[in-house]
């Protein structure tokens, strides 16, 4: 099955948006309807059109401006760190 590139880019910056972290690629597949392998191609798609970069194992590494790991730069709201790759 096709994943909309521009569904899963949404929801991959809202949930870096509202939790600080990467979507779970097994919740993104189960809410979408299509396998963990669809996300993953698609993912893979959205990094090599520079929407997202992947790390060695192929999750979400940078969402520009969201980083899911600190990278030294970061900004809290009320309830929720952001790491960033700058600031």
């Amino acid at each position: 099955m096709t994943v909309d590139l521009e569904d899963l880019r949404l929801r991959v910056y809202t949930s870096l948006a509202s939790t600080g972290r990467a979507p779970v690629l097994a919740t993104v597949a189960q809410e979408m309807g299509v396998g963990e392998e669809d996300v993953q191609a698609a993912l893979r798609e959205l990094a090599a059109a520079r929407h997202l970069a992947l790390d060695a194992r192929g999750e979400i590494a940078l969402a520009h401006p969201f980083a899911t790991v600190d990278l030294g730069f970061s900004v809290k709201g009320t309830n929720t760190p952001w790491w960033g790759g700058c600031i």
